[in-house]
């Protein structure tokens, strides 16, 4: 069943070579392709939800369809099958570089493939809707107690959803952050080439993408920071290329990749309005693109979120709102000193080291800064979580950036001292302050601050490259890159949660005990849990969990065997009906029972205390047949 999960990918290599062949530079062609791919998921997903018909069957005859069109087309175009290779040769050092580029990817990519999802946020939401969506045919609203699985943007998940349902289980979900981690090192080898640096700068560009530590970590998750990253540095990009070549495609291209970049994550919204004004007041577009472009760029916001952003009114009149009741990442108070804290606070997470005395110093001077200007650094109006403090933790949530963020910092000096500087260049580097200003002013501080940072670190790469070239000599920036390539092994090969070497290492655990990496004094219960329900005859499994309480791990252990609904829901979820229809639970698993009594009501019905332990109480129909019995 896993090989059908790869016809969307098959689509992307032919779709590719049908652009290459029609003019488009190779990396143009590949972008491209990857837009065209993502605007068909969105339409398959959203068209076969309104039918209620996203199974296996639907999805395979879509992408079959899609398919042959794209073989009648190449079948048609002159060259189809003929093979060229590149018309340059590399020198030794840019040898070197590729071969650490494949070194990296290689190794994210097998983690990716090999250990299960794991991320705390795919256990409560990522992969949760998941299955919910899976179970029932689409993509619609259906009752939870995670409102954060019903109101934030979906495209990452969208994606998984499909080959999920495709292969029939969740083995290639780590592979979407895999495959946009990749695409955004083309992506910004490709802008770095639209701002004039040479071949060898790309390079570096493309190095510095998949050296990031956070990168790594997120590159084998199902995060979907690294999804939201592609998306932006794609719209960079052809934004870039529109605004030298006033041809429609690159607006259209860079328009939908800002639609799905809205779609992925709602952060997505900050960086599109920023191209949008920098785009309105740069010199040098005329009139007609001036206007034309944005006003193409919100119809397509609109049109590809357009399902997604009906389902919110569902829950609330107000989508902003809907949004928001998942968890509010927004500015409570905006000024210009909480604009300063705002920076000054997620510069310095990004400066954390393993050195605690550097940790401390920094974090003192923070503080310090704070108290003398009267802004209190844990202001829950521009503060979410725990209170401010630096951390160096391997962790997709929380891994900073240190080395590249002084390499930018360095680089954005040294960029104002370069003479002669063309108006893409001048054009870029305005949309990627703009994206930081409008982040520092309006996006809270959170202990998890770094992974939102992704999109900014990339796109301010392509010029941190142009910089470097006018300043740095090659072998000296071959041996900068080195030194992150050697400081990347860390995050690759000692990822807290998909580790490949130490006493912890993911492949002293069977897959399913490699699920609870960050849970793993909870596994001996749910397995036995597990067994009991298989044992049974019970098939509806109701689930009484938190917000924050793992939800997909119940459906990934359980297996397509069993329904999974939540019971006892309660908030503006609650008046939703069941999508996949009456649901009649014969065990209920309960996290958040309190005092554990012995007997409990859920949708109406009554249930017995059937076995407890320190987080979970299991409670039985006491009319059905008993698990394990």
């Amino acid at each position: 069943m896993i090989f059908f999960a790869f016809l969307p990918f098959i689509f992307i290599m032919l779709f590719w070579r049908w652009l290459v062949l029609r003019g488009l530079e190779v990396r143009e062609g590949f972008l491209a392709a990857h837009v065209a791919s993502g605007l068909l998921i969105v339409l398959s997903t959203e068209g076969l939800t309104a039918v209620t018909q996203l199974h296996f069957i639907s999805l395979l005859l879509f992408w079959l369809l899609a398919l042959s069109i794209m073989a009648f087309l190449l079948a048609r175009s002159p060259g189809a099958l003929a093979w060229r290779g590149p018309a340059f040769s590399l020198t030794l050092i840019e040898k070197v570089l590729l071969g650490m580029a494949a070194f990296i990817v290689i190794g994210v990519g097998f983690i990716a493939l090999y250990a299960p999802p794991n991320t705390w946020d795919s256990m409560t939401y990522h992969l949760s809707r998941v299955g919910y969506w899976r179970q029932d045919h689409g993509v619609m609203n259906y009752p939870t107690n995670s409102i954060r699985q019903l109101v934030y943007s979906p495209f990452a998940e969208y994606v998984i959803l499909q080959l999920q349902v495709l292969s029939s289980g969740d083995r290639l979900a780590n592979m979407v952050q895999w495959s946009a981690m990749v695409g955004s090192a083309i992506g910004v080898s490709l802008a770095a080439s639209y701002l004039g640096v040479s071949r060898f700068g790309q390079l570096v560009a493309a190095l510095l993408v998949l050296t990031l530590p956070m990168g790594i970590l997120e590159g084998s998750s199902t995060q979907n920071d690294h999804v939201s990253a592609f998306q932006v540095i794609v719209a960079g990009c052809f934004l870039l290329k529109y605004r030298a070549c006033p041809a429609r495609r690159w607006a259209f291209l860079s328009a939908a990749a800002l639609g799905l970049a809205v779609l992925t994550k709602g952060l997505g919204a900050l960086y599109a309005g920023a191209f949008l004004v920098v785009w309105l007041i740069m010199p040098g577009i005329d009139i007609r693109r001036r206007l034309g472009w944005p006003l193409l760029a919100v119809v397509m916001i609109v049109v590809v979120g357009a399902p997604f952003f009906l389902r919110l009114t569902q829950i609330d009149r107000d989508p902003f709102a809907a949004i928001n009741s998942g968890g509010t990442v927004t500015m409570g108070r905006v000024g210009p000193l909480e604009t300063a804290s705002n920076a000054l606070r997620g510069l310095s997470t990004q400066l954390a080291t393993p050195w605690q005395s550097w940790n401390q110093a920094i974090e003192g001077a923070v503080i310090r800064w704070h108290q003398g200007t009267g802004i209190d650094i844990v202001d829950p109006q521009t503060t979410s979580g725990t209170p401010y403090r630096l951390m160096y933790y391997l962790d997709e949530d929380y891994m900073p950036n240190p080395l590249h963020a002084l390499l930018l910092i360095i680089a954005s000096v040294a960029f104002w001292f370069i003479r002669g500087k063309s108006l893409s260049v001048w054009f870029y580097g305005t949309a990627l302050v703009f994206q930081a200003l409008a982040f520092c002013v309006l996006v809270r501080w959170q202990p998890w601050i770094s992974r939102f940072h992704l999109p900014v670190f990339i796109m301010a790469i392509p010029l941190a490259a142009f910089a470097a070239e006018r300043f740095v000599p090659r072998k000296f920036l071959a041996g900068i890159v080195v030194i992150l390539f050697m400081a990347a092994l860390h995050p690759l090969l000692l990822n807290n949660t998909r580790r490949i070497f130490s006493e912890k290492s993911m492949f002293r655990f069977s897959r399913e005990q490699n699920y609870f990496s960050k849970h793993a004094w909870e596994y001996p219960v749910a397995d036995r849990v597990v067994a009991l329900l298989k044992k049974s005859d019970c098939r509806e499994v109701g689930l009484k969990l938190g917000g924050d309480d793992w939800d997909y791990i119940w459906r990934a252990l359980l297996g397509d065997g069993f329904r999974v609904e939540h019971v006892g829901v309660t908030g503006p979820t609650a008046a939703f009906p069941y999508p996949a229809g009456d649901f009649h639970p014969c065990v209920v698993l309960d996290s958040q029972a309190k005092n554990k009594p012995h007997d409990a009501i859920y949708n109406g019905r009554p249930f017995v205390k059937a076995a407890e332990s320190q987080d979970l109480t299991v409670y039985a129909d006491p009319n059905y047949r008993k698990p394990g019995s």
